[in-house]
């Protein structure tokens, strides 16, 4: 074998070692460009996650704000209905007891009239 063909078989299998290399190195580096990828994805991800999740708490936040005052409205109304319930159940008792002297006093003009006689 000649110089010129050994240089040819040694270039041959260098270039063969660095083609197999370079296929090692770009295969490792698609593997490390796709979990870059992923980790972007998932980036993303938590990133609209964590968007969706402070808008459903301002939500929350906003509805629980909304639900004191109305519950602070409620016992404002509840208040003024125990005080006209009060007023109604004092007015009831003061027209019992005016309907009781009534009855007094018609019983009263009963036996009077029984006693005179009719007027007429």
């Amino acid at each position: 074998m000649s110089s010129s063909s050994i240089e040819a078989v040694l270039l041959a299998i260098l270039t063969g070692i660095v083609g197999f290399v370079s296929y090692i190195a770009a295969t490792r580096a698609n593997r490390e460009q796709a979990k870059a990828a992923g980790k972007g994805i998932d980036a993303q991800a938590f990133d609209r996650a964590k968007d969706i999740y402070l808008s459903a708490l301002e939500t929350a936040r906003a509805d629980l704000g909304a639900t004191r005052a109305d519950l602070g409205a409620a016992r404002a109304e509840l208040t003024a209905t125990r005080a006209d319930l009060l007023a109604a159940r004092a007015d009831m008792r003061e027209t019992t007891a005016s309907n009781e002297r009534l009855s007094v006093e018609m019983a009263a003009l009963r036996a009077q009239i029984k006693l005179n006689g009719s007027p007429g």
